[in-house]
């Protein structure tokens, strides 16, 4: 427990570092000067975006044995990963309707082999196998009527993970073959107050004419370019969220050349300007916001599982959780280079079980309708330097409870994260993320026959990279 506590202090003292050095705002930050992101409200924004991402691994590790007993005996471990995820976002702004929209196909396969020897001339092999399909749909709707608005907020997903585990064990063969379905659906409607606008295109105006100061095509950014050169970068995109394939990029950078040229900002080498246009306005793929927003939804939300493996009757269970959601979110743009982040999200409700059958609840305590409650909290930091590079750092909090006659679960996590996106080319981007959070965990089982406490705290840190290949 004492070093549990080590590690959480360590990490808020590292976050309230991180907090101090990056909300000391630059004196000589020209940006703040020029423009105010905080003041961008131009609501008749339409992005879409469609990404594919791949990744595949695997390894072999071979052994050879000899000792007095053996000798030349091999035993063979391998496997092999392939994960391919699709995902299609689109967003759309007005003075009356925000909409975020989301979807998600995910395929992941894997294939193992292990092979045993023992004293004798035979030996163990175990393979094992899985696809795992993934189909995953998020909409979400505010109307507005000045600063206040009702939200409609649905979506689900579908998944699918099956497997084949043949055991060979001294010539006599196992087979275990299973599969398990899960689907989960919600729906959430409510009220709120207060607005967060897209202060993206106003960033990549910035940086199209800071680029262009220091090539000395500009002498100094006025508020008037930067306006009008974002008007015609939000007019520009939502041209292309139609669809339509003849408006190549091409086509979408010579518009924006008739913007800075009808606002006097004209190069003596036009290829000068068009580069600059090009590099900041494709590799444009952040999400950068201000304003305050308060929410207040009911949410009704079904899970369902099934488990079967071999010939044995499945495994069903499923349950409905009801209640009321609150939600709060306030983002400001300290300077065009860095953004500040906190949302805090607050929700309880019933959680009512439709299955399993009521003999397998008879023996097993959770699934009694239950008490549920969480809390989740998350503070942070966008830093961006160019359109290029994207650095995200956030400190988060949630803890999570459930309740019962006979079963009682507190989790609790406190912790860091970070994300790094870098683009090579047009399409073409690497990223990194990391996160390092310290767990908690109290549960109590009771019943007329016995009761116990369990409490367990542990330290995780996740890191991985990859690649990502955007199609538009």
């Amino acid at each position: 427990m004492k070093i549990s506590l080590q590690i959480s202090a360590l990490l808020l003292l590292f976050f309230l570092i991180s907090t101090t050095a990056f909300s000391q705002e630059t004196r000589t930050d020209s940006s703040a000067k020029v423009y105010d992101l905080n003041d961008f409200k131009f609501r008749y924004q339409r992005y879409k975006a469609l990404e594919f991402d791949y990744r595949m691994d695997g390894n072999v590790n071979t052994n050879k044995f000899n000792d007095s007993f053996t000798e030349n005996l091999r035993s063979r471990n391998s496997d092999f990963n392939l994960n391919a995820n699709l995902t299609g976002r689109s967003f759309e702004n007005s003075e009356r309707l925000q909409r975020i929209q989301s979807f998600q196909v995910l395929v992941t396969t894997m294939s193992q082999q292990q092979k045993i020897p023992n004293t004798s001339t035979n030996f163990n092999r175990t393979n094992a196998s899985a696809q795992i399909p993934y189909l995953g749909y998020e909409n979400t709707s505010r109307k507005y009527n000045e600063n206040k608005f009702l939200l409609l907020d649905y979506g689900g997903n579908f998944s699918i993970d099956t497997y084949n585990r043949p055991q060979t064990s001294s010539n006599n063969v196992t087979q275990n073959e299973g599969n398990q379905t899960s689907l989960n659906l919600g729906i959430g409607v409510g009220f709120g107050r207060g607005r967060i606008e897209n202060v993206s295109d106003a960033v990549t105006s910035y940086f199209i004419l800071r680029d262009l100061q220091r090539n000395g095509v500009i002498e100094k950014i006025t508020t008037s370019q930067l306006e009008n050169l974002a008007d015609g970068i939000v007019k520009t995109r939502n041209d292309r969220y139609i669809g339509d394939n003849r408006f190549r990029y091409v086509d979408q950078i010579t518009r924006l050349d008739s913007v800075c040229r009808a606002n006097g900002i004209i190069a003596a080498n036009p290829v000068e300007l068009f580069t600059v246009l090009y590099d900041n306005f494709i590799f444009t793929s952040y999400f950068r916001e201000t304003g305050k927003r308060h929410t207040l939804s009911l949410n009704v939300n079904n899970s369902y599982s099934r488990f079967k493996e071999n010939d044995s009757d499945p495994f069903q269970f499923g349950f409905i959780t009801v209640g009321p959601t609150y939600e709060y979110v306030s983002a400001i743009q300290k300077s065009m280079f860095l953004q500040r982040k906190t949302t805090v999200t607050a929700s309880v409700g019933g959680l009512f079980y439709y299955l399993p059958s009521d003999e397998i609840r008879e023996f097993t305590n959770q699934y009694e309708p239950s008490l549920q409650g969480s809390l989740n909290i998350s503070h942070g930091y966008v830093c961006q330097p160019n359109t290029r590079m994207i650095i995200d750092l956030n400190a988060f909090m949630t803890t999570s409870s459930l309740n019962n006659d006979k079963f009682r679960n507190i989790n609790t996590s406190i912790g860091l994260q970070l994300n790094s996106n870098y683009f090579f080319a047009r399409r073409f981007s690497i990223f990194l993320n990391a996160n390092a959070f310290q767990n908690f965990r109290n549960e109590r089982f009771s019943n007329s026959f016995e009761g116990s406490d369990s409490r367990n705290n542990n330290f995780q840190f996740n890191f991985n990279s990859g690649l990502t290949y955007a199609f538009y």
